[in-house]
């Protein structure tokens, strides 16, 4: 058996949690968190084959927990590697306190299996949900036309999904607020993504939001080129600044991806609120976990 936890967790604890120091600016650890936000959408690590964090295991089953990771991508390559080995039953438990991130996984992973979708067209829909704020027309109608079939999934068990995801172990509580999630989903429930995402930003540069462009570049080159270099400097400080981490094609992104909103608690003139926004990160980009590693190097 093992045990796995990806990335950095943490809470956001609201958005008003951080206040300035005596100098009248936050410190790296408050402006690295706040960046990072407090619902983890995508890993900051690459994809792991988990399995083989257990060597020469000659058990029939093989149990693997997961434990808050934020993302779907490790178990999909760990499922996806299993025809390099020998016949093991997984077991694969995902702990999460988010119900949005539950939500998320639900979602892509009906996607991955979808088979009604070709490669090409499965592959852009779910890197568009995964990585990008703003969707195309057709992934936005898409991700409508999802939702009763995710629901049924959840309250009754029917559907492909069924086939492997066992959600017997949850609570009723949890799954009606991932059912609320999923409702949130649809087409004519109103997200300003293009506005909460850009508050986000003039609340991590603060006065120095003008000149974000060069501050992106700076990071680029300090703390992302000497890792990923496969990572283009220019789609690193699109997504930075727009939100749009996966191009497709020459596109127009002019719907919001819905399954990015999600609360966070704070505290307004003294108050405890949950408020509803764009609480993901704004600095590290869905680039680590899929698209820097490949089997073959070149």
């Amino acid at each position: 058996e093992c045990c796995a936890g990806e990335g950095v967790g943490g809470e956001l604890g609201g958005w008003s949690r951080f206040t300035k120091t005596d100098e009248g600016m936050k410190t790296k650890v408050q402006q690295y968190v706040e960046g990072v936000g407090g619902i983890r959408l995508w890993g900051f690590s690459p994809s792991e084959d988990l399995s083989n964090m257990v060597d020469g295991s000659k058990d029939d089953v093989l149990n693997i927990l997961s434990m808050m990771p934020g993302d779907i991508c490790s178990f999909l390559m760990t499922i996806a590697r299993r025809h390099t080995k020998k016949t093991q039953q997984i077991n694969y438990y995902i702990v999460e306190r988010q119900p949005e991130a539950l939500a998320r996984y639900i979602l892509l992973l009906s996607i991955f299996f979808d088979d009604d979708l070709g490669p090409r067209e499965c592959t852009e829909i779910f890197l568009e949900i995964y990585g990008n704020n703003m969707l195309r027309k057709q992934t936005s109608a898409f991700l409508h036309s999802k939702v009763e079939e995710l629901i049924k999934f959840l309250t009754n068990g029917e559907g492909k999904l069924a086939e492997f995801v066992d959600i017997t172990q949850m609570k009723f509580k949890e799954r009606d607020a991932i059912e609320k999630v999923f409702k949130t989903w649809y087409e004519n429930i109103e997200c300003n993504m293009e506005e909460w995402r850009e508050k986000r930003l003039r609340s991590y540069y603060e006065d120095r939001f003008d000149y974000r462009k060069n501050l992106i570049d700076w990071d680029y080159s300090m703390n992302v080129k000497d890792w990923a270099e496969i990572i283009h400097s220019k789609l690193f400080l699109w997504w930075r600044q727009e939100g749009i981490a996966y191009e497709i094609r020459d596109s127009k992104y002019p719907q919001p991806n819905r399954t990015m909103a999600s609360y966070a608690e704070g505290k307004e003139k003294g108050h405890s609120k949950l408020k509803r926004g764009y609480w993901g990160d704004i600095v590290q980009s869905p680039y680590w976990s899929i698209g820097v590693h490949a089997d073959e190097q070149r």
